[in-house]
C-alpha cells in the first residue's frame, strides 16, 4: 500500500508538514470520476482552503481562451488531514486502508518527533557547553558574545555551533549570508576598522 501513494515534507501556509500528491490519491482510491472533476467537487463541496489545507501545482503552461490566459493546475499537494478526510468521502475499503495508512505514518511521525526530542535533550545534559551555546544563541547573541561568556574563543564556539546545526539542535540564521554581509559593514563602520 505504502508503494501507491508517496507522503513527502512540503511547505503549505507556511507549515513544514507532510503531503501527498491528490493524483495519486485518485488513482490509488479507484474513484470513478476523471481526476480534475472529482478534486474540484471535494474542494468546493467541503470548503477546504487553498494554502491551508492543499497547494495547487501549476504546469509550465498556460491556457488561452477569448477571456485571456490562465495557468493550468497539473496537481494539489494535501496535507494528511485533508487526505484522511478524502479517504473517509470514498466510503469503500480502499479509502478506509489509506485513512488507517495515514494515521499510522503521523503515529510514527509523532514517536520519532518524541524520540528525536529526548535525544536533543541528553545530548544537551552531556555537553554543558552546548546546553550555554544554545541558550545564549537563542537569546541573539553571536559568536562573540557567547565566546566571552563561556569562556572559549568565537572559533571554538563557531565550530562547536556548526557541530550543534549538524546535529539539529540549533538552526543556521535563515539570513547567514545577509549578517555576514551587515558584520563586515559595521567593521568598516568601526573606528581604526578597514575602511
Amino acid at each position: 500500500m505504502n508503494d501507491a501513494i508517496q507522503i513527502s515534507p512540503a511547505v503549505i501556509g507556511g507549515n513544514h508538514i507532510d503531503a501527498v500528491s491528490a493524483k495519486q490519491l485518485h488513482e490509488a482510491l479507484g474513484a470513478k470520476s476523471k481526476f480534475a472533476d472529482w478534486i474540484r467537487r471535494r474542494i468546493d463541496n467541503i470548503g477546504y482552503t487553498q494554502d491551508v489545507d492543499f497547494l495547487a501545482i501549476f504546469k509550465n503552461e498556460t491556457k488561452g481562451s477569448w477571456f485571456g490566459s490562465r495557468e493550468v493546475i497539473d496537481d494539489y499537494l494535501l496535507t494528511l488531514d485533508m487526505a484522511k478526510e478524502l479517504c473517509m468521502l470514498e466510503r469503500n475499503d480502499k479509502g478506509r486502508q489509506f485513512r488507517r495508512y495515514f494515521i499510522e505514518r503521523e503515529r510514527e511521525a509523532i514517536e520519532k518527533g518524541r524520540y528525536l526530542q529526548a535525544m536533543s535533550q541528553e545530548l544537551l545534559n552531556y555537553r554543558p557547553l552546548w546546553r550555554n551555546i544554545q541558550r545564549y544563541a537563542n537569546l541573539g547573541l553571536n559568536n562573540v558574545e557567547i565566546g566571552r561568556l563561556c569562556g572559549r574563543s568565537k572559533d571554538t564556539v563557531r565550530s562547536h555551533r556548526r557541530k550543534m546545526e549538524a546535529c539539529g539542535l540549533l538552526k543556521p540564521p535563515a539570513n547567514l549570508k545577509q549578517l555576514q554581509q551587515m558584520q563586515q559593514m559595521n567593521l568598516r563602520l568601526l573606528p581604526g576598522g578597514a575602511s
